[in-house]
């Protein structure tokens, strides 16, 4: 509900807009701007007050300060409020003499205002004055004229930008009748040099593409989209970083812009050909790099456009992807790699490298899989053989990016499948770690090509893993080969895959690797859990090497991470059950840690519910397979003390058995 106003300040507006004292409205504006709360919202309810009951003296009053003071502060104020009381509400309240009258003066403001803060501040209301006008049927000429003229300048584009999106009836009905004269404007500012003229002119085509869309109309737009690709190529040429990386923006805004992509479409393949060579122009500056990637980025991302990219020639796909392989090559090799949690590290998000992954990411969806992998695997084999690591790491990574979009494609491809696993056969004993590192990341990828070569090629692979867990002597590498092995073995029959290995040597490695230092948690998981694995199929391992085995166990079985206490009980079980006489003299020391574990995890039983099952079963089992040389009365009291399990029904079951056991004998 509007607000009603008192009969006083109704009165004290009025006197303020027809006094002829300059200081009474100097005072009102003044009042406007920050001050006292109270004296500025007094001010701003006189202001509603004559937009309500005065609204054409409020018009006349602000617009007779803009052309005739000589003030630049009271012009600017003026402005300010005509687009605080929104001139396309009050131009309706205006006569009809007046309204004419109004049409021309505000392009004579707009002509004679030389300050650029205020002429683009006109700007907008005269285009919200335009869209008032047409919306009510009218039409204003003038202005036709005004954007028409060949003397180009800021004005006439900066109101065409401004323009509402909804105001179709003025490019349908003005400027569609003077687009000769406005095509030959903007063909002269977007070849000026005044580069706020070349700015303004990319932002203002925006605006003007359904003027083009008509087919006899497409050759003119194509010579716009040529000047702005000139303007480009002329700013990086003389070193003007910047002002290249705004008129790029402009460009990505116009071709990605919802209401333009149908007809842009025609010209993309121009834009991005156009990307492709200041991209390989040779004295490239790192601003534009990161300005024309961040072009290609947006343009894969717009959904609209990817019929468009899935059209494309084979030879501009390859160009483009070759774009995004090549800013993957600028990758550090940081002597303090190895120390680092992850390679993807923080500092890195923005660099070349970083850009690189996320192009080739969206290039990969929007090209659509089978195009993107038929161009990728043509790229490959420049970069396998290569001496630098940087390039065969940046094969290795372009091989991860798309087969997690492109799995299906590559696994019902025999050659795709053959090439990809020679990448994997050949990279995981790359002399550079950073390679290795990748390869082994990437086969702990949940997807189906991944696990495809785990089925198919696990002849080949798993040899090839062992052999690198022997080589590598870096732990950060070390463990991501031990983190792909036990994704390939949970993932495969483990009694078959194991045929083609020696499991005792590989055992000894994985038992060597708690010697390291430097050993992380995630590392220490994976190696325990990958041990307990393989014991279940290599019996003879666990009494050949239990003290070795059990002393890393009841270590383990102490530390603070809950995945890993859970192995090293699992493993201290498989020791009980499988040791025999060399598991006794560690009796009395597994007993002791299951002891204080169930103590703590009884404590926390509903966040660690399963932990405490696992070591009720691990106890079961000391007393299944060594009772003799135990208390067994002492156990079996203490395992009745903790039942029955809840949300456990695994583990009850077993223990359940456990007991019924215990008891015959």
């Amino acid at each position: 509900m509007e607000p009603e106003f008192s009969e006083q300040l109704i009165s004290k507006g009025y006197e303020i807009l027809t006094s002829s004292d300059k200081s009474s409205i100097e005072t009102f504006f003044s009042n406007l701007l920050p001050s006292q709360e109270s004296i500025r919202s007094q001010s701003y309810l006189l202001l509603n007050c004559c937009k309500k009951h005065h609204a054409s003296l409020l018009f006349l009053k602000l617009y007779y300060i803009l052309r005739f003071s000589t003030s630049f502060e009271m012009r600017s104020n003026s402005i300010t409020t005509l687009r605080y009381i929104k001139v396309e509400e009050l131009w309706p309240s205006l006569s009809k003499t007046a309204r004419e009258n109004l049409k021309k003066d505000f392009l004579y403001c707009l002509d004679q205002e030389k300050h650029m803060l205020n002429l683009r501040s006109l700007c907008h209301i005269v285009s919200d004055m335009t869209c008032a006008i047409y919306k009510a049927d009218d039409r204003w000429q003038e202005l036709i004229d005004f954007l028409g003229n060949e003397k180009v300048g800021e004005a006439p584009l900066l109101v065409i930008t401004n323009l509402p999106q909804d105001c179709k009836l003025f490019y349908d009905q003005g400027l569609i009748s003077s687009l000769e004269y406005l095509h030959k404007g903007l063909l002269k500012a977007l070849t000026s040099s005044n580069v706020d003229v070349q700015v303004v002119a990319s932002s203002t085509l925006r605006n003007l593409v359904c003027l083009y869309s008509n087919n006899s109309k497409q050759e003119l737009f194509f010579q716009l989209l040529d000047a702005i690709s000139g303007s480009i190529f002329g700013f990086i040429k003389n070193s003007q970083e910047y002002n290249a990386q705004r008129i790029i923006t402009q460009l990505l805004v116009l071709i990605t812009h919802d209401r333009n992509t149908q007809i842009l479409s025609s010209y993309l393949e121009f834009s991005l050909l156009n990307m492709i060579l200041i991209m390989e122009y040779a004295l490239i500056k790192e601003k534009i790099t990161y300005s024309i990637i961040h072009f290609l980025i947006n343009v894969a991302k717009t959904k609209k456009l990817h019929p468009v990219l899935r059209g494309l020639q084979d030879e501009m796909v390859l160009r483009l992807l070759n774009i995004s392989v090549r800013l993957m090559f600028y990758i550090e090799d940081d002597i303090s790699w190895e120390q680092k949690i992850d390679e993807d590290i923080e500092d890195e998000r923005k660099s070349f490298y970083a850009s690189g992954v996320e192009c080739l990411t969206q290039f990969t969806i929007a090209f659509g899989e089978t195009k993107i992998v038929l161009n990728a695997f043509k790229l490959f084999p420049m970069f396998m053989e290569s001496q630098d690591w940087e390039k065969r790491h940046a094969a290795i990574k372009t091989l991860a990016i798309i087969a997690q979009e492109c799995s299906d494609e590559m696994v019902m491809s025999r050659n795709f499948m053959e090439q990809g696993i020679n990448m994997v056969l050949k990279f995981i004993r790359d002399p550079h770690p950073r390679v290795c590192y990748a390869t082994f990341k990437f086969m702990q990828l949940r997807i189906d090509f991944v696990q495809a070569i785990q089925i198919f090629h696990h002849i080949r692979i798993l040899p090839a893993f062992v052999v690198s867990l022997n080589e590598n002597h870096i732990i950060k590498v070390k463990e991501e080969v031990i983190a792909a092995m036990l994704y390939f073995i949970k993932n495969t029959i483990p009694n078959i895959s194991i045929m083609h290995i020696d499991v005792d040597e590989l055992l000894i490695n994985l038992l060597t690797y708690f010697q390291s230092t430097n050993v992380t948690t995630k590392g220490s998981m994976n190696a325990l859990s990958l041990i307990n694995i393989l014991t279940q199929y290599c019996i003879d391992f666990v009494w050949k090497h239990l003290p070795h085995y059990i002393a890393i166990l009841l270590e383990a079985s102490t530390h603070e991470n809950l995945e890993i206490k859970q192995e090293a009980v699992c493993g201290i079980g498989i020791c009980a059950q499988f040791g025999g006489l060399q598991f006794q003299p560690f009796l009395t020391k597994a007993i002791q840690n299951l002891g204080n574990l169930l103590i703590k995890s009884y404590q926390s039983q509903a966040k660690d519910s399963k932990f405490h099952g696992i070591i009720l079963l691990v106890i079961g089992k000391i007393l299944e397979f060594h009772s003799s040389c135990l208390d067994s009365n002492k156990l079996v009291s203490i395992l009745l003390k903790h039942l029955p399990l809840k949300d456990n029904s695994i583990e009850a079951k077993r223990l359940h058995e456990q007991l019924c056991s215990l008891a015959k004998k």
